[in-house]
């Protein structure tokens, strides 16, 4: 970037602050005009096959896999990546659940549970030699509320459920014929809504419903004996199921039955192993074998056939950003959905976390540059500028992502009140935008 040195009086940015405030602090331009390209982002090295991923925000995602190899997104001297972090385990992880930027927990083979918290991860004590299943899945409703499911085709199925203190087997909390309905399969996947609206897949096209005091079978809509491998609910009313064989089901409570099978089930013969819809518009994606991906845009599903490994989990953080992760038995596999923004556009800049606070360690984020910036500078709202790149402010072109420390020119953090950004491209387009740091 190059850079003038030539500053912006009070009277330019105080009236541009004030009508902006109200339409840029949550974050920059809306999506609405703006698309998204799916591109290769597998660290270098290529980790072990990846099982799971899961976003905590847009520039923060664990992603778990195979041999104990756990990674995280996120941004480290102003460059936003996937990174090895270690893991403390050597057994092949295959999944892993965010309760916030803290906590998250991660389970796998041999019963293995694992628990972030503290800036690491570290075995559950109370869960050792709980079960020596595998857990293929968990989620948490809350901090003190949890569920884990797994188990294997000879010795069936488990559902474990964690009360803030330890994991327990869900069994031992009903009765003897409860216990057999939820044991006698291998389970794949879950979904809990709430305390009292968990969901179940699995094995024999299994569907299983917690209503806060007992498990029920509930009937299947596709009866060939094949599996259910994930389920997600965007909406307590509106859920779906995908599975082997491209199977695709749906659950709305207007309708009786409430689960259907979709008109597109079948569009692939592929195994659908994994699927993110969205809460706010119902869009997102499935993904499967052979690199299959399905997009959802809210009425009917597109096949999109990449070609090469298996793409085994998904998440979707917005419309138009997230990740698929998968790979083969050598090497591992991250496909990350980026938002496209075309040179010289600046209508889309998104800023987060917006308020910021400088004493969190992690910087100030703005995505969807253009490629072209060629300036970019912070001010106060009297016009004082206190932060310009390349010095203070990181700039990465590819991505279109900047960072700034929260630090005025390299020193002190920057005090609680309202800042302005201002960029400028080498063809002459300019943006300037209003957030707002929080020192706490």
């Amino acid at each position: 970037m190059s850079h003038d040195e030539q500053g912006f009086g009070p009277c330019f940015f105080v009236l541009p602050a004030l009508s902006l405030l109200a339409g840029l602090i949550l974050g920059g331009a809306p999506y609405a005009s703006a698309h998204s390209v799916w591109i290769d982002a597998t660290p270098s090295p290529p980790p072990n096959p990846l099982n799971a991923v899961e976003f905590i925000n847009r520039v923060d995602a664990w992603s778990v896999g195979n041999s104990g190899v756990i990674l995280r997104y996120s941004i480290e001297d102003g460059k936003l990546a996937w990174r090895n972090f270690p893991s403390g385990s050597d057994q092949n992880l295959l999944d892993v659940t965010v309760v916030s930027e803290e906590e998250a927990w991660a389970v796998g083979v041999n019963g293995t549970i694992l628990h972030f918290k503290d800036a690491r991860w570290t075995p559950d004590p109370q869960s050792q030699n709980l079960t020596l299943l595998p857990l293929n899945a968990v989620t948490f409703v809350n901090p003190s509320n949890g569920w884990a499911v797994g188990g294997d085709p000879v010795r069936g199925g488990l559902i474990l459920k964690y009360d803030g203190i330890s994991w327990k087997s869900a069994t031992i909390t009903v009765s003897s014929m409860q216990a057999a309905l939820i044991s006698g399969t291998t389970l794949h996947d879950l979904f809990a809504i709430a305390s009292d609206n968990v969901w179940f897949c699995g094995d024999n096209r299994r569907l299983i419903h917690f209503d806060g005091t007992s498990f029920s079978n509930e009937t299947s809509p596709v009866a060939d004996g094949l599996a259910w491998r994930a389920i997600d609910f965007p909406f307590r009313s509106v859920g779906w199921v995908v599975g082997d064989n491209g199977a695709i089901a749906q659950f709305s409570t207007a309708t009786s039955p409430p689960w259907s099978e979709h008109s597109q089930s079948g569009l692939t013969l592929a195994t659908l192993y994994d699927l993110s819809i969205l809460p706010d518009d119902g869009r997102g994606y499935v993904v499967g074998t052979n690199g299959v991906r399905l997009h959802y845009n809210g009425a009917s599903f597109e096949l999109e056939i990449t070609g090469g490994n298996d793409l085994r989990s998904v998440d979707m953080e917005n419309e138009l950003e997230g990740a698929a992760v998968g790979g083969s038995t050598s090497s591992g596999r991250i496909l990350q959905l980026r938002a496209v923004t075309a040179e010289s556009d600046v209508n889309r800049v998104r800023i987060y976390p917006n308020p910021f606070d400088p004493g969190k360690g992690r910087p100030l984020f703005f995505d969807q540059l253009p490629d072209d910036v060629s300036k970019f500078e912070i001010y106060t709202l009297l016009g004082e500028r206190i932060a310009k790149g390349p010095g203070d402010i990181t700039y990465d072109s590819v991505t279109g992502v900047a960072t700034w420390p929260g630090r005025i020119s390299g020193g002190r953090p920057a005090a609680t009140g309202s800042y302005l950004y201002r960029i400028k491209t080498r063809s002459g387009k300019k943006r300037s935008g209003v957030f707002l740091v929080n020192r706490r």
